[in-house]
């Protein structure tokens, strides 16, 4: 599979719109996403290409990327040297406040965790809340690097499991990849489950893998996204381009 296409995307669909970025939501998710999707790439292979430290370097002229600029840096630089500004409490901040202290916030995560099972003790898990429970767990681990959280709890590491395997049945049946991925990439980090998963992505490869180097978001329409793609909305493209950074990060982490 050619992985330019993320890069293609960013260039070609993101960046070339300059007073766009600043502006529309899904363009700065777009970068901000980028940004971790080589953060990621540089943790396990030591090293970014000279195409996507040129892609970061244009990116770092949005405004609006706020605090993932820090990561941003630790792309380029290995360190950063700008002082973290207060932001309205987010995971994300959380995440990257870690980050620069070298250490997790524990009793944060906590928090952030007992209140999510409150919710689906009365709501049940919803595709809203299986994100939540995908984010949490890659920003409280820093993506699987510091589980601290798990290890020190057997039970909340089994029940974490048990509620992972249920959304995957769940999200599997209504063929909603881009989640499954997420789902995917959280088993690894919680259970280290490397043979299941790659099981499950070689059952579905030709189902969601285009020949034109992105990855399928949900359903088994591929035929009609590969026919059309030139005629695709960018928040369409921007669907294909989530799930094709997700469908490499999980490779990597099997590889890895």
């Amino acid at each position: 599979m050619n992985f330019n296409w993320i890069d293609d995307f960013i260039t070609n669909e993101v960046l070339t719109y300059d007073s766009e970025i600043n502006e529309n939501e899904l363009y700065v998710k777009s970068c901000c996403e980028y940004i971790l999707y080589c953060y990621q790439l540089k943790k396990h292979e030591n090293i970014l290409s000279k195409q996507k430290k040129k892609i970061l370097k244009k990116i770092a002229n949005c405004n609006q990327i706020i605090y993932c600029k820090h990561i941003l840096e630790l792309c380029l630089f290995d360190k950063t040297n700008k002082p973290l500004e207060k932001y309205p409490d987010s995971i994300e901040f959380f995440y990257v406040l870690d980050l620069m202290q070298g250490k997790s916030n524990i009793k944060f995560w906590n928090s952030v965790l007992s209140i999510f099972f409150r919710r689906i003790s009365k709501n049940g898990i919803t595709e809203i809340e299986a994100y939540n429970l995908t984010h949490y767990i890659f920003y409280s681990t820093n993506f699987g690097e510091k589980c601290e959280i798990f290890e020190l709890n057997i039970d909340l590491k089994n029940f974490l499991l048990s509620l992972i395997n249920l959304c995957i049945m769940k999200f599997e049946y209504e063929k909603n990849w881009d989640l499954c991925f997420e789902l995917y990439i959280c088993l690894l980090i919680v259970d280290s489950q490397y043979d299941i998963i790659s099981k499950k992505i070689n059952a579905n490869l030709l189902t969601f893998v285009s020949n034109q180097g992105w990855v399928l978001s949900n359903g088994n329409n591929k035929s009609y996204f590969e026919k059309n793609y030139h005629n695709l909305t960018f928040k369409q493209k921007y669907s294909l381009f989530h799930t094709t950074l997700l469908f490499e990060l999980l490779n990597v982490k099997i590889k890895n």
